[in-house]
């Protein structure tokens, strides 16, 4: 156990080795050990200005991915542990929740639509007039509660099976061990199997 008394406020991400990332509003990423000094103080490992506000951070193959609004898109800047810069991105979409892991390098950008990026270029692309909100599958198809729709969408963003809901859902969806997915609306919890 340590702890750190850190001014301001932001986003923060642990990693399964207990490393914890904190993208502040002063533009800082901040990379703390899993381990504490003699005095219980938290061990910064990393730090790095890194030019955004991030809204959004995520850890994904071992990469740190910061989300932060920029226009009508997002920004996406991609930093190793060690908080070196790997690629910066703006994605044409708003973002509505952190970068999801796909397969093989590939990272999920969901909100006004989503977004497909291999290795940082863009792959493909589908626009939404409602919020897209999105969980993958270990293959890195998608689970896409879009509006009263879940959809299962293939890697290459074709759609597989679409199951309709009696009302607007309002959360990424929750992939269970069993491969069930579970989606909320304000009011109800569906499942599909």
């Amino acid at each position: 156990m340590w702890a750190r008394g850190i001014r301001g406020s932001g986003v923060a991400a642990i990693a399964e080795d207990f490393t914890t990332f904190i993208a502040l509003e002063n533009r800082q990423l901040q990379a703390y050990a899993p381990r504490h000094d003699r005095d219980g103080d938290a061990i910064l490992e990393a730090q790095r200005d890194v030019g955004i506000k991030a809204e959004w951070i995520s850890l994904i193959d071992s990469q740190v991915h910061l989300l932060a609004p920029i226009g009508g898109g997002t920004r996406l800047r991609v930093y190793t542990r060690a908080a070196k810069p790997v690629y910066s991105r703006t994605v044409p979409i708003r973002a509505l929740q952190p970068a999801i892991a796909g397969a093989s390098g590939r990272v999920y950008v969901a909100g006004a639509g989503i977004v497909a990026l291999d290795n940082g270029a863009l792959t493909w692309r589908q626009d939404a007039s409602e919020p897209v909100y999105a969980s993958s599958f270990e293959d890195g198809s998608l689970a896409l509660a879009t509006g009263k729709h879940l959809d299962f969408v293939k890697p290459d963003g074709t759609v597989d099976q679409t199951f309709t809901s009696e009302e607007p859902l309002v959360a990424p969806p929750a992939i269970a061990a069993d491969g069930s997915v579970w989606v909320a609306s304000a009011t109800a919890l569906y499942i599909a199997r």
